[in-house]
């Protein structure tokens, strides 16, 4: 008969995020207003990547080695296919429960407790609103969607499931999920950035923190390094 085959790993159940998160949190996961606002930010998004890609980029927003910021020079699309990059956390996905277990215990941030909210997590994770929908219209207008976080190479499954449980996905390692690992130089996300760049013309990009554009910080005289 036909070999068996394995059934997909599942990440561990935890509980989920209360309904009631605490003060320090109430805004950000709690409010209408502060899905109001993710909704028009990732609408905007969506609409920007649409229409750009129905004109069809000359050049990405990756910038090319050597750039300065009185020279920026971009890399250029070719007959590459679009992309757009994401970041993952608080970005894309909400993590609930980790963030409220640290505003409740008052904790800052331990690289041990994140890298075991990694692999247990993916149950109690939301998508940012708006990310779902918009996500979905630009794969529509045949953009691909990109993730590049600093979650762990060694969590990849995890990670896997909690975007495609998230209704984010579809989410794989290495071909639309890079990850802290996949590249040399640890958290800087450049070379990630080059790696996609060499298969991709990365139009559209977002994140929550500079490093989710460029690596390097930037000077009125051009760029330095950390």
């Amino acid at each position: 008969g036909p070999a068996a085959t394995a059934p997909a790993p599942v990440a561990p159940a935890v509980p989920a995020a209360p309904a009631n998160p605490p003060a320090t949190m109430q805004w950000l996961y709690g409010s209408g207003e502060a899905g109001a606002l993710s909704i028009q930010a990732y609408h905007a998004m969506r609409d920007h990547v649409v229409a750009a890609a129905r004109r069809g980029p000359a050049n990405s927003v990756v910038l090319a080695e050597g750039s300065t910021l009185d020279n920026p020079r971009f890399l250029p699309c070719g007959d590459k296919p679009l992309a757009g990059v994401l970041d993952v956390d608080e970005t894309a996905l909400l993590n609930l429960r980790y963030e409220y277990d640290e505003a409740v215990k008052g904790r800052s941030y331990d690289e041990e407790i994140w890298n075991r909210w990694e692999r247990t997590g993916a149950d109690a994770v939301a998508p940012v609103p708006g990310a779902v929908t918009a996500l979905r219209d630009i794969r529509e207008a045949e953009v691909k969607v990109l993730f590049n976080t600093n979650r762990l190479a060694e969590n990849a499954t995890f990670t896997e499931i909690a975007l495609n449980q998230a209704g984010l996905g579809p989410a794989r390692h290495r071909d639309t999920l890079f990850l802290k690992g996949d590249t040399p130089g640890g958290s800087a996300k450049d070379g990630r950035r080059a790696l996609i760049s060499e298969r991709y013309c990365v139009f559209a990009m977002a994140g929550v923190q500079l490093g989710d554009w460029k690596d390097t910080s930037w000077s009125a005289s051009g760029a330095s390094g950390r």
